[in-house]
């Protein structure tokens, strides 16, 4: 009597630990949209914070996407390791420790593996977090700040904002959603699209763009063309190029400066500005791989070949810029072919995966929230760091590993029931 007494209050106190770690994982993920430094030190903990899932004596389920994505992070993880050793990175301050978030899915898995994930976990997920984003903008406006100061980091944040804004819209459009809860959805869209906009952040503004231009031709190939649907999406129109109005001459003025950037740069007036910056950076990024093709030089090496190229008039970079402000070139050039053969690896399979699911509607909204998700961090890795800060890792990892769980639960690939 006594053992099975004991073995209850054990299973009891397990499962209070499990949902604990899933309360943990939401909080985290809307933190990175409220405070970038709080948000940052909460992932930190974070990834060895949650491996203590593995040792609760629940069972659970493990799928196959969810083994791949872990591994895949894994080994990205030993990729930087290698390098860094080789280079001499380990011992150097801030060069090699924020990689390890790449090891969050480890105990992302072994949370997430304890249940089936429902809908609106998520659901609630993205509303906190869009929530927070535009907290962000009352305390600019009502304590004197710009772009988002009160993050900390403008580009993340606006980043953050538009792909979470994004994928409340996209679960907005699913009618198994209570009306009240799809209105909910719009209104953490306009949240976070207001967000992205206040943080002018270029990228982001032009990634939405793209995925206004794209997304209506994906949706009514796969849906039935109604009034009613084209009227959600004129509404949804709308509604976006209100917010983009009402702050026109933020936009305007951020449009012009990046044209003004390339027309000094290319005219060789000036190479002092936000893109000219981004433009001799990738100068260096290319030279260092040239060097160090196979495992890169790691980050040192690419301080010191932007010195050497510095002091030899090759380029103009400012000291403090010590990041390729590529994702690509910046993988290739301290990490090698190696890690960026296994970082387009990841986006690949998450894209082949999330589209196998597009067609199901039960899982197409979900589906559509991660292509919109993978399809974001290649975009922006383009011209800004996502793949390469703490925060900005953090927040991509939790999505996908929910994501790609509701996805496994929802088309029952999961175990019917949760074990907790």
């Amino acid at each position: 009597m006594t053992w099975v007494t004991t073995n209850g209050s054990l299973l009891t106190l397990s499962r209070a630990l499990a949902w604990a770690g899933l309360i943990l994982i939401f909080m985290a993920f809307g933190a990175c949209h409220l405070d970038a430094s709080p948000a940052e030190s909460q992932l930190t903990h974070l990834v060895w914070l949650l491996l203590f899932a593995w040792v609760l004596p629940l069972s659970r389920t493990i799928q196959p996407e969810e083994i791949r994505f872990t591994a895949v992070m894994v080994i990205l993880f030993s990729a930087a390791l290698l390098s860094a050793w080789l280079a001499g990175d380990l011992k150097v301050e801030g060069y090699f420790r924020p990689s390890f978030i790449y090891l969050l899915p480890v105990g992302l898995l072994g949370v997430l593996s304890l249940f089936r994930m429902r809908k609106g976990w998520v659901v609630s997920g993205l509303l906190f977090a869009a929530s927070m984003a535009f907290i962000v903008i009352i305390k600019d406006l009502a304590f004197g700040g710009v772009r988002g100061a009160h993050h900390g980091l403008a580009i993340p944040y606006g980043i953050f904002g538009l792909t979470t804004g994004l994928m409340c819209l996209l679960f907005a459009m699913d009618k198994s959603l209570r009306r009240e809860v799809r209105m909910l959805l719009l209104a953490g869209a306009v949240c976070g699209f207001a967000a992205c906009i206040w943080s002018q952040t270029r990228i982001a503004w032009l990634y939405a763009i793209l995925w206004a231009c794209a997304f209506p031709f994906f949706w009514l190939s796969f849906s039935r063309i109604s009034a009613r649907r084209i009227v959600a999406m004129v509404v949804v129109t709308v509604l976006a190029l209100g917010i983009v109005y009402v702050n026109r001459p933020m936009v305007l003025e951020r449009t012009d400066e990046a044209i003004s950037d390339v027309t000094h740069y290319l005219d060789g007036t000036d190479k002092n500005t936000s893109v000219g910056q981004r433009l001799e950076l990738w100068k260096v990024a290319a030279h260092t791989f040239a060097e160090f093709p196979l495992l890169g030089a790691g980050e040192s090496g690419f301080v010191t070949k932007r010195d050497e190229m510095n002091a030899s008039n090759e380029v103009f970079v400012r000291p403090n810029l010590e990041h390729a402000h590529n994702d690509y070139l910046w993988l290739a050039s301290t990490r090698g072919l190696l890690s960026l053969f296994f970082y387009l690896v990841l986006q690949v399979g998450l894209i082949i995966f999330y589209w196998q699911h597009v067609r199901s509607p039960v899982t197409r909204y979900a589906a559509f929230s991660g292509l919109t998700l993978t399809a974001g961090a290649l975009f922006y890795g383009f011209s800004d760091i996502f793949f390469s800060v703490k925060i900005s890792i953090g927040y991509y990892l939790i999505a996908q590993m929910v994501l790609i769980r509701l996805l496994c639960s929802e088309s029952k690939l999961a175990a019917p029931e949760s074990s907790v």
